[in-house]
Order: C-alpha cells, then structure tokens, then sequence
C-alpha cells in the first residue's frame, strides 16, 4: 500500500491520502507483460479499490499481469473534475513509479467497472507521456444514451421500499460534507440507489451546465476516435443498471473495440462464480495478448 496522493486542504476539507495497492506475484524477479491500472465502480459515490474479486487478481497475475487498484475521491463532496483529476494523477504517478516498482517499463491497461470503467474511458483521451495499451470497461458508459440516469430508474423504484432508508435527504448532506475515498457499500448504496431512484444522480457528482458536463465528461458529439486506445466492452445484455446500449454504442464507436455481451440482467455479473465470470476474464486475456502483438 502507497499514498500515491494528499488532496489540496482547502476551508472547508482538510487533504485526504489517496492510496494504492499493488498485487504481484511473489517473486521479486518475476517479469510481468504488463499493469493493469484498476478504478473501482459504486456509482462515483461509494465503493472502494478492495472490490476487485480474488478471482480477477488470481488470473491476471498467473497470466502475466500485475494489478494496481486506485483510490480517488467520491461524491457528493467531490466533483467529477475533482475525480478525474485523481484518476490523471493515478497514471502520471504510475508512470513515474514502474521501473522503481517492476524494474522495467511495462505497457499498462486502464481497467474499471461500472463507474470505474466511466473513468477510464474518460481517461483514454487524456494525454500522457506514456498511452495505455488498451482499455478494460466492464459495464461501463459515457453517457451516450439519454433517460436512463436523467429519469427515475423503474429497477430503482422497486428497490427503494427494501431499502428502507428514512432520510436520505439528510444522508446526502452528511456525504457532501464528508471528502473521502472509501465508503463502503453498506454505507453509501442507499443514496446511490435513492438518486437514481428520484433521477438526480447526475448532481451527485456535477455541478454546473449540462452543456458542459456533456463537453468535458462524456462521448456526446464526439466523432474522431482514431487515436483511441483498443478497447474491450462487457456488459449484460439486460442489464438492469446501467443500459447495455452504452457499451454497444461505445464499440460501434472505437475503432478497436471488442464488445462481450453476457446474459441476464445482473450488473455485476462478473462477481458470480460460474460460467459468465469464467468467460469474461478468459476475453479479457485474450484481448490483452492480442494488444501486445
């Protein structure tokens, strides 16, 4: 574990570390094919970088690869601009660090879920000294499709009795508060699902004109994707989260897409045990070795 950044102190939010852990293999001599450079998803509001399924670290290492799962700063206190500035951050320090970490200089991956994967994507049309080899979005988006996190989410509204939260309201204002970088899911789900229920969501995390959110975080209006990163797309053809038509739009897109479609309706269903994970990672390899030739 590494304190890769201190956010800025400012009146109202003292600095937070942002940290880093990095899995390898056990041997000090081991020499990787690449990094995979891993942001957690929980709709930008919860989550945190420990929620990479034992399976998923297991099979990149014995293929090869090593793993480094980021921190980055959540909503409601934090903005989007204030996220992507710790996601930018995350791969100049990486860039900076790999030959002290790995001895060597290694091709890297940027690899998320869900809002994780927003990120990355984001991120793949950033600038650094060093371009990722490829992109790794499980059930990711760039707002590409309108309604689903404008309106409230029938899947949503169905939940929101089990839930059973009293006064999110009031749980809202103690997150916008509160600059953090972990909140577990049992701590933030219920306003996540609460914004996606009412459709503010968006407010979670942006503050300003849409036009500009539009600009500057998503893949609206864009058209020249041809220095894009190659990418690989997964996401359940049902998905009752996030739409599957984000990741179809994205890989009709980018020139060098690969889009996997699983089925059923769950969002994360590469967190069951059984075939559906077997299968996405065993892609995903796949793809990563094809990036390296």
């Amino acid at each position: 574990m590494d304190t890769y950044k201190t956010t800025s102190v400012t009146l109202n939010h003292p600095g937070v570390p942002l940290e880093a852990t990095v899995y390898r293999k056990g041997e000090e001599s081991f020499l990787y094919k690449g990094v995979l450079l891993y942001f957690h998803g929980g709709g930008l509001v919860f989550g945190h970088r420990h929620d990479l399924p034992d399976t998923h670290i297991c099979t990149f290492l014995n293929q090869g690869y090593a793993v480094i799962a980021f921190d980055y700063r959540l909503g409601p206190a934090s903005k989007i601009c204030d996220i992507m500035e710790d996601v930018c951050f995350s791969v100049n320090w990486y860039l900076k660090k790999q030959t002290q970490l790995f001895g060597q200089i290694l091709p890297y991956y940027l690899f998320g879920r869900s809002a994780g994967a927003y990120l990355c994507l984001l991120a793949g049309k950033k600038e650094f000294a060093q371009k990722p080899a490829g992109i790794l979005s499980y059930y990711g988006y760039t707002f590409l499709e309108d309604g689903w996190y404008q309106y409230p989410a029938p899947h949503y509204q169905k939940l929101a009795s089990a839930l059973n939260v009293l006064d999110t309201t009031s749980m809202y204002h103690t997150a916008e508060k509160e600059v953090c970088t972990q909140a577990p899911r049992k701590q933030r789900y219920a306003l996540y699902a609460d914004a996606r229920r009412s459709g503010t969501w968006l407010s979670c995390f942006h503050k300003g004109r849409e036009k500009d959110f539009y600009l500057n975080y998503s893949f609206r209006g864009q058209t020249d994707f041809s220095q894009y990163p190659p990418t690989f797309l997964a996401h359940s053809l049902r998905d009752l989260d996030v739409p599957y038509m984000e990741s179809k739009r994205l890989a009709e897109l980018l020139p060098r897409a690969q889009l996997h479609t699983a089925g059923g309706s769950v969002h994360e269903f590469d967190e069951q045990k059984g075939f559906a994970a077997k299968e996405v990672l065993a892609k995903t390899c796949a793809f990563l070795e094809k990036c390296r030739t």
